[in-house]
């Protein structure tokens, strides 16, 4: 239960686009930030089984992107939309591993992807965003493109549009 409700506050409680469940920022993208906070707040949330709370959490979280036989739409479609928002997010949280300084705050993903989340951009963008961040694996260019504008975030230059909008250049 508090892995849901931490869902539901981190990824729609400040959502800057509207609220669609295929959208694969909200859904998975910021899912993932979600999950990563509860494991950050874990320890002062249930200070009698952290790691209990951390594994229910990553059950749960990975049974809402699982894909299963006979599942009702729109169920296919919304936990696709997750699982590529969620696999998006890793090529950026990873890209940021190196730059991060210790445990006293939220990473720099977690602060970046908050930062985007608040940013009142339709659901079609956001899901371009996260296409043209899964396409980075296949296009150098475009992984150049995507890690100059996280590398400015991470040296405190960059700003939150220009990571949203690297693949406008």
């Amino acid at each position: 239960m508090p892995y849901l409700l931490c869902h539901e506050f981190v990824c729609h409680a400040f959502q800057g686009a509207k609220r669609a469940s295929d959208d694969p920022f909200a859904e998975g993208w910021m899912d993932r930030v979600a999950l990563n906070l509860h494991d950050f707040w874990a320890d002062e949330l249930f200070p009698s089984a952290p790691q209990l709370a951390r594994e229910e959490a990553h059950f749960l979280s990975a049974l809402v992107r699982t894909s299963f036989d006979g599942l009702e739409d729109p169920h296919p479609v919304t936990r696709a939309a997750r699982t590529l928002g969620w696999m998006a997010a890793d090529l950026v949280e990873q890209f940021f591993k190196p730059f991060e300084h210790g445990f006293g705050e939220p990473s720099l993903f977690t602060q970046l992807s908050i930062q985007m989340n608040l940013e009142v951009t339709g659901v079609d963008h956001r899901g371009l965003f996260v296409a043209e961040v899964m396409r980075t694996r296949r296009d150098p260019k475009l992984r150049l493109l995507l890690n100059s504008r996280l590398r400015e975030v991470a040296e405190g230059v960059g700003d939150v549009n220009g990571v949203l909008n690297f693949f406008a250049d």
